[in-house]
């Protein structure tokens, strides 16, 4: 197991940054876990019925969107296309909210943890049979 810290600096995207950290350490799969801040993100809540995300577009006006908690998980298909699967505990301007991160900046920077596990994640949740 390797535990890599990852720094996701002021404006950048947080699942990109994420995948690039994966593709640089060539990691397989694996939990996710972190604190910071974004400058906006999208928040998605799953609705059964639709089998789709109803979103929330939270932009932060000069504040940070401060995230208590930030936790998920990672893999690598046998496509080589990384999945990553996020959720978000934040607070901003007198409001919390949970949900799927879809889409975050971050501001001033988020603090992330991989903790590499290896393939066992995808085959967990991706590659065993339904």
């Amino acid at each position: 197991m390797r535990i890599i810290p990852v720094k996701i600096n002021e404006g950048d995207v947080v699942h990109r940054s994420i995948e690039e950290y994966i593709r640089r350490n060539s990691l397989k799969g694996g939990i996710i876990t972190g604190i910071g801040g974004l400058m906006e993100a999208v928040i998605g809540f799953y609705s059964p019925e639709t089998k789709t995300y109803l979103e929330k577009r939270i932009k932060s006006s000069g504040s940070v969107i401060e995230v208590a908690s930030l936790q998920g998980n990672y893999l690598v298909k046998r496509n080589g296309e990384v999945s990553i699967h996020i959720h978000v505990v934040a607070g901003f301007e007198n409001t919390t909210v949970a949900g799927h991160l879809i889409h975050g900046i971050a501001k001033p920077m988020l603090e992330v943890f991989l903790i590499e596990i290896g393939e066992v994640v995808g085959e967990a949740f991706i590659h065993r049979a339904r």
